[in-house]
């Protein structure tokens, strides 16, 4: 099972996107951030597989989040 992290200010992308892939819950396993700093705290608890991230974000963008997801995480690529 994969397991993915949507990262989204955007509420109706990351509800579109979790509906798509929760279908197929054989497959994978979704959770989802709203802004960088749920990301990374996300990230922490769920580590996973795949974090599809929004560079967009008011706060912290996606840039900055991505930048301190590889500070917290030196196996992260």
């Amino acid at each position: 099972m994969l397991k993915i992290l949507l990262v989204d200010d955007n509420d109706s992308t990351t509800k579109m996107m979790s509906m798509y892939l929760n279908a197929q819950p054989e497959k994978y396993e979704v959770t989802v951030a709203n802004n960088g700093f749920q990301a990374l705290d996300n990230y922490m608890k769920f580590k996973p597989d795949i974090v599809v991230l929004d560079i967009s974000m008011p706060g912290m963008d996606g840039i900055d989040t991505l930048s301190r997801l590889f500070k917290m995480d030196k196996d992260a690529n």
